[in-house]
């Protein structure tokens, strides 16, 4: 995507150009570069739902250890908001006017969909009962941890303990379905499949808080803005989602 690259061009451009300041006495005079790291919760939905998945991926056979009535798990998942866990180690370039942060993003997504059949007591439903065993299969996020990049500046408030945040990030992982079994109220599974891939740029604005920005301390933020999908398929689905999505993001760091 051409907007990807001008985000991370432009980031490169101020961070290359923040860097070459350094000794010379120009102004903006960097002051100090210092390492970084924070963690905390990203909100997000990139998929909004799948249909028309292959039926190979839905009919799971009955467990070895059961007895039942085979069949195909119903077709179409709603899927959940991405919720992850994010930690961003990286560094900060501080300038008088102005900071900037050059982060790693290492995610680790929370999201679960289960779509279930009960073959054994209410067969062909999603009811549960005593000695219900039931197939499923899950459409959610992967790997386990997503890798990405972040860049942003934060503009200090003064005579405030405050600063506004203006950011951008990009990301890449997949789409995966992954069906098993669900026996005595654990899930056992069965094969993993990559429905699609998700490319994601973010572009966001937010508030810092951080009390003692000139010497090394805590910092919190709270951000807010939107992601750019990009979704390539590797199968015959139908993947509906929106070209451009809410992200929002709360976090707690350290600066030494």
């Amino acid at each position: 995507m051409n907007l990807i690259k001008k985000v991370f061009t432009t980031g490169a451009l101020v961070a290359s150009s923040l860097i070459g300041l350094v000794g010379t006495g120009c102004s903006p005079s960097v002051k100090s570069v210092r390492p970084v790291v924070s963690a905390g919760l990203n909100a997000s939905r990139p998929i909004h739902s799948v249909k028309k998945i292959p039926k190979y991926m839905r009919d799971v056979p009955i467990h070895k250890d059961d007895s039942g009535v085979p069949g195909a798990i119903k077709d179409g998942a709603n899927v959940y908001p991405l919720f992850d866990i994010a930690l961003k180690p990286g560094a900060r370039i501080e300038t008088d006017v102005v900071s900037l942060d050059i982060l790693g993003n290492f995610s680790l997504p929370l999201s679960r969909n289960l779509n279930r059949r009960n073959y054994t007591n209410h067969v062909g439903t999603e009811k549960r009962g005593e000695g219900a065993a039931l197939t499923y299969y899950d459409v959610g996020y992967g790997p386990l941890v997503i890798p990405g990049v972040e860049v942003n500046a934060c503009f200090p408030i003064k005579d405030t303990d405050f600063g506004v945040i203006l950011g951008s990030s990009y990301r890449e992982y997949k789409l995966n379905l992954q069906n098993g079994w669900d026996r005595y109220d654990k899930l056992e599974k069965r094969k993993d499949y990559t429905l699609g891939t998700i490319k994601e740029t973010g572009l966001y604005t937010g508030v810092r808080f951080f009390p003692n920005r000139k010497k090394k301390g805590f910092f919190l933020e709270l951000t807010g803005g939107v992601n750019l999908i990009d979704f390539e398929s590797e199968k015959a689905i139908e993947v509906k989602y929106d070209d451009v999505t809410w992200r929002m993001g709360l976090f707690a760091g350290f600066k030494f």
